[in-house]
């Protein structure tokens, strides 16, 4: 009978470490985000120009809901817009990116890093670049 006894409880145990390990992969998954690009070359701009902008495509390609946290640049003359609101599976939301080419001379390149989470305990940051030439 105690031998019973004990291997129900080492089947409890085992059945126990699984389901916290499965609790745990589950909480590290990663977001499934794709981009249309993630680099966009402006060319040649003038200085004294209007800003200039382009538009990133991202997808969830992934069974969950999915949020851009933050979009951080890398410098004052260039910034990002993103919805708040999670991107559902399957749907697509466009990031707007602007840069202010006054004060800026010759070749330019900027990133914006977009950090973005899922239902996950895990975020993932994506750099998207810009490029160019400023000129007088």
């Amino acid at each position: 009978m105690n031998m019973k006894r004990y291997i129900y409880r080492l089947m409890c145990a085992v059945a126990l470490i699984f389901a916290c390990a499965m609790t745990v992969y589950a909480g590290d998954k990663k977001p499934e985000v794709s981009f249309d690009n993630t680099h966009f070359d402006f060319g040649t701009v003038r200085e004294s120009a209007a800003p200039v902008q382009t538009e990133f495509v991202m997808t969830n390609t992934g069974s969950e809901p999915v949020a851009i946290l933050s979009a951080s640049t890398t410098c004052g003359c260039s910034r990002a817009e993103y919805p708040k609101e999670p991107v559902k599976p399957g749907k697509s939301v466009k990031i707007k990116v602007k840069f202010n080419p006054a004060g800026q001379h010759g070749e330019i390149s900027r990133e914006v890093k977009l950090r973005i989470k899922g239902s996950g305990k895990k975020s993932v940051r994506v750099p998207l670049k810009i490029t160019g030439v400023v000129v007088p």
